[in-house]
């Protein structure tokens, strides 16, 4: 019985260390287009007042992964006064 209970054992680590190989293994999480929806969002527009900019209408930000672990961000904005911003940032 012992030998049993120590097989059971060691398949149950191994699918737990398989499991968590998985999922360190995949994808970045924020890989992927991402759009601000203004009815979910918690957007502080006294930040936005602060730094004297207009609030956004609308907010786009793209992330993809480029060559080895660097990652890109572009991304549009538009303010509810009709001005618009872009930009692009790269990090590793």
């Amino acid at each position: 019985m012992n030998s049993v209970y120590k097989a059971v054992v060691c398949v149950i680590c191994l699918a737990v260390l398989a499991l968590a190989a998985i999922t360190f293994a995949a994808d970045d999480p924020i890989i992927g287009t991402w759009k601000l929806n203004l009815a979910k969002s918690r957007l502080s527009l006294s930040y936005y007042a602060s730094i004297k900019r207009a609030a956004p209408k609308e907010k786009v930000e793209i992330y993809r992964k480029i060559e080895g672990d660097q990652i890109e961000l572009s991304g549009t904005e538009i303010g509810t006064d009709g001005s618009s911003r872009s930009g692009k940032r790269t990090w590793a």
